[in-house]
Formats: C-alpha cells, sequence, structure tokens
C-alpha cells in the first residue's frame, strides 16, 4: 500500500474486540501498523481495490442493475466464485457438523446478510452496549 501523504485526522471508533485482534494479526503478518491495515481496507473500499477504472464502471454497472450496494455486491460476487467452485468439485462439497452441504448454509447466511443495513444496525447496537 502506498502511504497517503495528506494531513492525518484522528477519529476513534468503538469496535468489537474480535475485530480489534483480527486488525492487529492482519498488521502484525504485514509488518505494518493498525492504521495502515485499516487505511488500506477503506481504500480497498472506496477504490474497488484499485482496479482498472473500465472493470470497476461494468462492476458498478452490474451492481445498480442488481440493485445492490458495494457490499452486497461484493457478497454476491464471492457466492458466485463459491458456486463456480463447488460445481467443478461437487463430490467434494464440505458438509458442516448437522451434515447440511455448506452450499445451502452458505446460501442461507447470504440471504440473511442481504438485509438492509443488518450490518451496520448491528455494529451500531453493540456500540451503544445493546444486545445484537
Amino acid at each position: 500500500m502506498t502511504p497517503t501523504r495528506s494531513r492525518k485526522i484522528v477519529k476513534a471508533f468503538r469496535l468489537d474486540r474480535s475485530l480489534i485482534e483480527w486488525l492487529g494479526a492482519t498488521a502484525q503478518s504485514r509488518g505494518c501498523t493498525l492504521t495502515a491495515v485499516v487505511e488500506e481496507l477503506l481504500e480497498d473500499a472506496r477504490k474497488t481495490y484499485d482496479l482498472p477504472t473500465p472493470v470497476v464502471q461494468l462492476l458498478e454497472a452490474d451492481a445498480a442493475r442488481l440493485g445492490f450496494d458495494h457490499r452486497r455486491y461484493a457478497q454476491h460476487v464471492f457466492f458466485r466464485r463459491y458456486e463456480e467452485l463447488q460445481e467443478r468439485a461437487p463430490s467434494d462439497a464440505a458438509r458442516d457438523d448437522a451434515g447440511q452441504p455448506t452450499c445451502e448454509r452458505a446460501s442461507q447466511a447470504v440471504a440473511l446478510a442481504s438485509g438492509p443495513g443488518l450490518m451496520c444496525k448491528d455494529v451500531e447496537a453493540r456500540a451503544a452496549g445493546q444486545a445484537a
């Protein structure tokens, strides 16, 4: 990641301990600061991973056609890739502890996560000290 040379602003956020631990482990594995990891993640989201402009434009048009925001579209793309991988080796399809194919569990998770603002509501509830 190219360091940003602009003036930095200090802003505090309340994050779940597991997120801080994950960010810390990521920073340590990359040999950089926690701030650099957070900045990289935000820039990736904002700039669609620095993909070429024509690629970003086509993906954004596809997301708009589907009625998906940035996060929901990323879930969609990842899930479609998961389905492609499952089709290549259906006999190797993993099963969860209950014996249900993980592809079914994954599709249920995507359906649950696709609710409008579900993640934001959960994060805001935790920040306010409420049970999620």
